[in-house]
């Protein structure tokens, strides 16, 4: 089975010279310009700087350098997670269909 990490796809990535820190995370930044009808700008996906380079925040730049007020922050990997459902949810076994 593939991930959406196998399936990713960037046409012409450029890596930006140097890293940064991301909530205490060394990280570079993959840069890819895109454009959409009259809208361009520049996506930017930072990846961490060491290890496997998973992905840990993505964010939008406008053409104008203004960014995007929408940015995607991915949380920490290979952790178990355990989620719970609303008290007010209706399992599915219960539906009848």
């Amino acid at each position: 089975m593939t991930s959406t990490l196998d399936e990713f796809e960037l046409s012409n990535p450029r890596l930006l010279p140097g890293s940064t820190l991301v909530n205490g995370l060394a990280v570079k930044t993959l840069a890819v310009v895109v454009s959409s009808g009259k809208e361009s700008g520049t996506w930017l996906l930072l990846v961490r700087a060491h290890g496997s380079p998973l992905p840990v925040r993505e964010s939008y730049v406008y053409k104008n350098g203004a960014p995007s007020p929408y940015v995607a922050s991915f949380g920490p990997w290979d952790i178990a997670l355990a989620p719970k459902a609303p008290g007010h949810s209706v399992p599915f076994a219960s539906t009848g269909d």
